[in-house]
């Protein structure tokens, strides 16, 4: 529908505007203004979105530090060539992270938290993303962009701030894991055995962070040169993961640490 509309518009030489934010399009013409939606989410999702900005709105003075969007890592894995295969592994999963990242750091109350609670896994990541709304205003005259303004919300450094405190704490859970870490993923990471995955939990919930520890089955690790394929069972469900290798830091940083022989097969 979008497509076929830009398409008519640009063919019948109008001028129209179009801004693209994470979940809407509005194209604008001089007649008529076209709205779309990109993503489907509950209209709760967008409510508490909202009220989650008012909290930010009183924090925005708040000292956290700055953050670039594109600093942020979402996983790491242990690099090694040879496949790894466990017939049972562990996952640890941080309870409500990125709401618990904002309340633990005195940027939300108990009353805002339990909001982002009851929403699902996908809805409170949905919620707290719309903090790093991205606005990309197009100008087109004449079938051609004649301007473009691409606007990051001033509550983006929020979110930010969440993935990176998220991605220090699996850090810490990596560097103390040493061979017996897998990868990560958002917020949850898989090591090789039960004793390493309490250490993990044990960490986490110290830092105010409660997580649950579950066993997976049929773990198996394949790299694949620009990518790290696992795949595995958790709660009756396959399960695949595609991590991309380049640019992997923390990776890079717990290979030092430990000073790996990337030749050692792990088995059960």
């Amino acid at each position: 529908m979008v497509s076929a509309l830009i398409y008519k518009l640009n063919s019948d030489k109008t001028d129209y505007s179009m801004t693209l934010t994470n979940y809407t399009c509005l194209i604008e013409t001089e007649l008529y203004d076209y709205h779309f939606l990109k993503h489907m989410q509950e209209p709760k999702v967008f409510t508490i979105a909202n009220e989650l900005k008012r909290y930010m709105g009183s924090s925005l003075n708040t000292d956290i530090g700055e953050y670039n969007r594109d600093d942020m890592r979402y996983y790491s894995a242990h690099i090694q060539l040879k496949p790894i295969y466990k017939r049972i592994a562990y996952n640890i999963d941080i309870k409500s992270a990125y709401p618990r990242c904002l309340l633990v750091n005195g940027l939300i109350d108990e009353k805002m938290f339990n909001k982002l609670a009851e929403l699902n896994k996908d809805e409170r990541l949905a919620s707290i993303g719309m903090m790093a709304a991205r606005k990309r205003r197009f100008t087109i005259e004449g079938g051609n962009v004649v301007n473009f303004v691409d606007e990051e919300s001033d509550y983006a450094k929020y979110f930010y701030y969440c993935v990176n405190t998220i991605a220090n704490l699996i850090w810490q859970c990596e560097v103390i894991s040493g061979t017996k870490f897998v990868y990560s993923w958002v917020d949850g990471l898989y090591v090789t055995d039960l004793s390493t995955a309490e250490k993990c939990r044990k960490l986490l919930f110290e830092a105010g962070y409660p997580s649950a520890v579950s066993a997976i089955s049929d773990f198996q690790y394949t790299h694949l040169g620009t990518r790290i394929r696992i795949t595995f069972c958790k709660d009756g469900e396959n399960k695949l993961f595609n991590i991309p290798v380049e640019g992997n830091r923390l990776a890079q940083i717990i290979k030092f640490i430990h000073n790996e022989n990337n030749n050692d097969q792990i088995q059960e």
